[in-house]
Parts: structure tokens; C-alpha cells; sequence
């Protein structure tokens, strides 16, 4: 049924305005569109469409007026329920169209051309639509079909397009989106899967596969698919749920630098001012720990263990061969020269987790084990000399799964396999160098400190891990240090907001 009586009354008063506008037209005709504009809004809509028919015979003339009468007149048979009547006057108007283009021309009230352009598209046939250059861009596409649906009625539609047209990415990724809007965090990666096998890298596919791994809790996987959707600060359901991964994940550096990037509105949305106050929380609490001083041991006789080490609540890491301990205990006994640029470590005592204490230099075979329980007070590194050879080939594999677990983001994970090889290894400047790099990521500066300051001067070849080295240094409360290490590495990278952050403060406006 094309009339639609409260569709009717509102035109009502689109017509009272347009029934004031000036024709340049016979005033005759001129009377008769605003009689008949009076006919509609008196809901005499019959009459006011024979008014309006009389009218656009006299403005054949006037291809633009014409067009205004026409859909004045397509008006009026709508509301008095005259489909067939309709249906002519728009074949009319799309001839008009056809040749002088005048409906497109025509100064027509934007609502009252909406108005109209919905009665066409509720009942002219799409066939007929199609056939005008015009008028088919107001035949619905697919999209728009699925748009108008309840969101129940439109998740079974997708279902069915993902399985008829399997390859697709549009159906994947808009079943991925309302799966994820209903809960069902299985569907929605099922689906960004599938939109990812069609689309190596799409950053929508990543966007949502990331937000319904955060659902399911999933910190680290969903950690790396959002920051590579690059989404966080344009979206704020992104940014939230990007910074609860860093939270559950203790990626407190990150989760810092994450907030201090988002634009002021998204860093104020949801969640995110909670989150944002841990983060400063737990910044805080590992600076005020690294500023605590520590117990250098005591002079007291230490025994060395003979045997199997005494067993700890952490799982132990590799333990080194009695062979290689000797070496590492003479190494320890008699400094041998660094190579060039590579600086001693500071004897000063330091708190990294992990660290063994360097055996007496005894020609009797001495296991040790390199514990991964939390930092002790008393630990210290052994002030060896460092040499910058490779690391030896017993602990490649491992060096290996410690940089395959930072790429994940598992740092947890790393820095336990990054300390054991250092602490088993202190030859080795790589293994040093790795397990700074780890600790700074995890915001623990003072054991980031001790690792690379055992592990000797990174160089200006390594300008990332120097500017590691500085912010560690001064994270831990070496401000004069870290000056003279960030000024050494500057130049060489690129000066991110992040970065010139650190100038400022660790060198001064």
C-alpha cells in the first residue's frame, strides 16, 4: 500500500514552504501549484493532485519547475493511495531526467527530495530503477539489505554469504564485527581468520581477532594483533583493551608509552584512566626499589657447592659444565684485557635477578645454578672482564627462543631463559646485552643496569641498546651517566615522541 498517512502529514509542511517559492512560470500555473500545495496540506490529496497534474502541463517549458510539479503531484498520489498514478508520474519524471537532467537540477527542499526518494524506492521495481543513470543509485546493495535487519536476522544472513561466497573478505569481516558485538569471542576469531588467510595483514581483520583474543584473555596474542591493527588511536575499544594487555602482561614501560601517544579524548574513554593510574603505580613502585640501597655480601666464608645445588621454588635454569665454571672462576681471578670501546663492569653491587656468585678459584670442579627467583639483596655480578666475541654455539637455541619470546611480547618468559644464559655465560657480551634489553623492557632498570654494564659499552653499532642503557641509568638514578650515554646515541636514531621524552629529561629542554 504506497499512502502512508503519517508519511502524508509531515510532507504537509514541506509543501506550505515550497508552495511560497517564486516560478518563473505563468501565473496561472504559479496559483495552481500553490492551490494545490493548500489541497495537500488540507489532506484533500486527491484534489491537490489534480491541481498539481493542470499545473505541470503549463510548465513544460520549464524542465526544472516541471520536475518540482512532478514530484509535488508523486507526493499527492502516494498519500491518496494511487500506486498506478504514481508509478506514471515517475516514468514521466525520469524522462524529464533523461534529457535535461532537471530533477537533479531542481531546487528542491533536501527533506522533501528524501521523502520522495524513499516512496520511489519502496515501490517502483528495481528493474525500472536500474534502467535510469539516476535513479539507480537508490536501489539498496547488499550491504544496506543487511543493514536494515535485526541483528539477529542479519548474523544468519551473513552466515549464509560466508559459506556461498567463501572468499569474500566483506562477509568475514562484517560476521567477525557482530559476533564479537554478540559475545561470541570463537566466531569473531573464526571469522578475522578466515579474512586474514583471504588478506595477508588486513588491519581490520587484525583489529577485531585482537579484540576477541583480549575477551578471551589471551594477553599476549591479543597484545600483538591490535598493536599491528595500528587502530589504537583512532579507536578507544582498541586502546582499552591494548592497555588491559599490558597491565595483565606487567609491560609497564609499554603501557606507559601506549597512554602517553592516545589522543586527550580516547585517553580519557572507559577504562582507560583505571588502567592508566596502575601503570603510574607500579612505575612509580619499581623506581622507588631501584632507589633503595643495597647489602654488598659479607666478607664471610661462603661454602661452594660440591653437589647437586639445594632445591629452590623456581625452576632451574641451564647449569654450566664444570669445565667452563673454572674458566669463568679464572676469568674472575685474572682480568684479561676488553676489547676496544667495551668498558669493566661497575663493581658497584647491583640487584639482577638470576645472578650466581662467582666460585673461588679452585682447581676442584664446582656446579652452580642460576636461580630465577625474585632479586635478593645480597646478589652481586661478578666484575669480569668481558669479552665481545659471539655467543659460543652451546647456547645459540637459547639465545634463539629468548629473542623468538620478546618478539611475542612474553617477557616474563624471556627474561627467566635471558638471565640464565647470562648468568651461566658472563664471557659472553651478546648474552649480556640480550638480557638488558629484556629487563628494560620489563621497566626492572637496575638488573637492565647490570647487564649491559657486565656485558661491556654496546658501542655507537648499537645505538637502541645505548639508548636502553640510558634510560636504565637513569630509571635507576644515575642522571650524569645517562647523559653521557643517550648523547652518544641521538644522532643515530629516530627522535620519536617516546625518545625526545627522555631527552628532555634526562638532558634538559
Amino acid at each position: 500500500m504506497i499512502a502512508n498517512p503519517r508519511a502524508a502529514r509531515c510532507i504537509g509542511a514541506l509543501l506550505i514552504c515550497a508552495a511560497g517559492a517564486t516560478f518563473a512560470a505563468d501565473p496561472f500555473y504559479e496559483r495552481l501549484l500553490r492551490d494545490g500545495s493548500d489541497a495537500y496540506n488540507r489532506r484533500d490529496y486527491e484534489g491537490a493532485a489534480r491541481l498539481f497534474r493542470t499545473a505541470c502541463f503549463g510548465l513544460l517549458d520549464e524542465p526544472e519547475l516541471l520536475a518540482d510539479g512532478l514530484v509535488r503531484l508523486g507526493l499527492a498520489q502516494a498519500a491518496a493511495g494511487d500506486p498506478p498514478g504514481f508509478r506514471e508520474t515517475f516514468r514521466r519524471l525520469v524522462e524529464v531526467e533523461a534529457r535535461f537532467q532537471a530533477y537533479s537540477k531542481a531546487s528542491l527542499a533536501k527533506d522533501m527530495r528524501d521523502t520522495y526518494e524513499r516512496y520511489v524506492s519502496a515501490n517502483i521495481p528495481e528493474a525500472t530503477l536500474k534502467a535510469s543513470p539516476f535513479f539507480a543509485s537508490l536501489v539498496p546493495t547488499r550491504e544496506e539489505r543487511l543493514a536494515q535487519l535485526a541483528p539477529r536476522e542479519r548474523r544468519k544472513e551473513l552466515e549464509k554469504l560466508v559459506v556461498s561466497e567463501p572468499k569474500e573478505l566483506k562477509w568475514h569481516l562484517q560476521l567477525a564485527s557482530l559476533a564479537l558485538t554478540d559475545g561470541d569471542s570463537v566466531v569473531a576469531r573464526e571469522q578475522a581468520d578466515a579474512a586474514l588467510a583471504l588478506s595477508p595483514g588486513n588491519k581490520e581483520a587484525l583489529r577485531l581477532r585482537g579484540l576477541a583474543l583480549s575477551r578471551d584473555k589471551k594477553w599476549a596474542q591479543a597484545s600483538a594483533d591490535l598493536k599491528a591493527s595500528e587502530a589504537a588511536a583512532s579507536d578507544a575499544r582498541v586502546a582499552e583493551a591494548l592497555l588491559r594487555c599490558e597491565v595483565q602482561l606487567e609491560q609497564w614501560q609499554a603501557a606507559a608509552t601506549l597512554v602517553a601517544l592516545l589522543p586527550p579524548d580516547i585517553r580519557q574513554a572507559g577504562a582507560i584512566p583505571e588502567l592508566s593510574r596502575r601503570t603510574d603505580d607500579a612505575l612509580a613502585e619499581a623506581r622507588s626499589a631501584a632507589a633503595r640501597p643495597t647489602v654488598a655480601p659479607t666478607p664471610a666464608k661462603s661454602p661452594e657447592t660440591k653437589s647437586t645445588p639445594r632445591p629452590t621454588a623456581a625452576k632451574a635454569t641451564r647449569v654450566p659444565t664444570a669445565t667452563a665454571t673454572v674458566k669463568a672462576t679464572a676469568r674472575a681471578a685474572t682480568p684479561t684485557p676488553t676489547a676496544a670501546g667495551s668498558a669493566t663492569p661497575s663493581p658497584r653491587p647491583v640487584t639482577p635477578t638470576a645472578v650466581a656468585r662467582p666460585a673461588t678459584p679452585t682447581p676442584t670442579a664446582t656446579v652452580r645454578v642460576a636461580s630465577t627467583a625474585a632479586p635478593t639483596p645480597t646478589a652481586t655480578l661478578p666484575p669480569a672482564a668481558i669479552s665481545l666475541t659471539s655467543p659460543p654455539e652451546p647456547f645459540a637455541d637459547e639465545m634463539a627462543r629468548v629473542r623468538e619470546l620478546a618478539a611475542q611480547d612474553k617477557l616474563l618468559e624471556a627474561g627467566v631463559l635471558a638471565r640464565g644464559v647470562a648468568d651461566a655465560h658472563p664471557e659472553s657480551a651478546e648474552a649480556q646485552h640480550l638480557a638488558g634489553e629484556i629487563a628494560y623492557r620489563g621497566a626492572q632498570w637496575t638488573d637492565a643496569v647490570a647487564y649491559f654494564r657486565r656485558g661491556g659499552d654496546p658501542g655507537v653499532a648499537q645505538p637502541l641498546r645505548l639508548f636502553y642503557f640510558a634510560v636504565s641509568l637513569y630509571e635507576s638514578g644515575d642522571r650524569d651517566a645517562a647523559a653521557a650515554t643517550l648523547k652518544r646515541c641521538l644522532a643515530r636514531i629516530k627522535n620519536t615522541e617516546y625518545v625526545e621524552q627522555y631527552r628532555r629529561k634526562i638532558l634538559g629542554p
